[in-house]
C-alpha cells in the first residue's frame, strides 16, 4: 500500500528504493498480502539499504545484481539459523507467493548461468533485473548449501559467512554502481581477501577457504572465467 499521496494499488507487488517502501493490496492465493511477508520486506528494505551503500544502478546487470542481493536478504531473513540455510528455497513462499527459486531460478523462468543472461531493452523489466537476477541468486545458493554445478563443486560455506561477505561488500562498496556481474563478484573477491587478511592476524585461516568458494561459485555459473584447475569430472 502506498498512502504517501492517499492512494492504493490492487497489485500483488512491492517496490523499495531510495527511502520508500510501496506496497500493493493485492492477494496471494492464500489471501495474504505481499505486505504480511518478513521475507518481501526484508528484499524491499535491503533495496533501501543498496541505495544508501552501494547504490548499484537499477538496470541491466548492475540492476539484477540488486535484485539478487535483495532476494538474498529477504530469505536470510525467516532462515534456519540451527542449520546454517534458508527455511525455504523460495522467497515470498511465507505468505504462500512462491515467487522466484533462489536453488533452481529455471523453475520460475529465469537464468542460472551467465551462458543463458536474457538480454532485453531497458524498458522492459529495467533490462531484465527480475529475470537475470537468477545467476547471482545460484552462486549465493552453491555457497550457502554446497554441491556440485556443471563441472565445478562449490564447498558448502554456509548462510551466515555469505551474509557476512556480502554484507561487507556493500557496506564498504568494493564494486562500481555499474557493475557488470564480473565486476561484481571481483568485488565481493576483493572484501573476502580483505577480511581473509584481517581474521589471519587472530589466528583465523578459514576465510581462505570461503574466498576460494566463492570464486568457485562465480565461475559455476559463468560471470568469472572458467578455470580448468578446478574442473571436476
Amino acid at each position: 500500500f502506498n498512502d504517501k499521496n492517499g492512494s492504493a494499488t490492487t497489485e500483488l507487488n512491492a517496490w523499495g528504493g531510495n527511502g520508500i517502501i510501496q506496497i500493493g493490496d493485492g492477494t496471494t492465493s492464500t489471501g495474504q498480502y505481499c505486505g504480511a511477508s518478513k521475507e518481501i520486506m526484508g528484499h524491499e528494505l535491503t533495496h533501501n539499504v543498496i541505495s544508501a551503500t552501494t547504490k548499484l544502478e537499477y538496470l541491466n546487470e548492475s540492476g539484477a545484481v540488486n535484485e539478487a542481493l535483495a532476494d538474498f536478504f529477504g530469505v536470510a531473513i525467516t532462515a534456519n539459523r540451527a542449520a546454517n540455510d534458508y527455511a525455504s528455497d523460495f522467497i515470498g513462499d511465507d505468505v504462500g507467493w512462491n515467487l522466484r527459486n533462489m536453488n533452481n531460478p529455471p523453475d520460475r523462468g529465469q537464468p542460472d548461468s551467465y551462458a543463458n543472461y536474457v538480454s532485453v531493452p531497458a524498458t522492459s523489466d529495467s533490462g531484465g533485473v527480475h529475470t537475470n537476477s537468477g545467476i547471482i541468486n545460484k552462486a549465493h545458493t552453491l555457497l550457502v548449501k554446497g554441491g556440485k554445478f556443471g563441472l565445478i563443486n562449490v564447498p558448502r560455506v554456509g548462510l551466515e559467512r555469505v551474509e557476512q561477505i556480502l554484507w561487507a561488500s556493500m557496506r564498504f562498496k568494493s564494486y562500481p554502481e555499474k557493475a557488470t556481474m564480473e565486476e561484481f563478484a571481483n568485488g565481493v573477491l576483493s572484501i573476502c581477501g580483505v577480511t581473509d587478511g584481517f581474521n589471519r592476524l587472530f589466528g583465523d585461516t578459514s576465510y581462505a577457504a570461503t574466498c576460494s568458494a566463492f570464486r568457485r561459485a562465480y565461475r559455476a555459473v559463468g560471470v568469472l572465467p572458467f578455470s580448468f584447475a578446478e574442473m571436476e569430472l
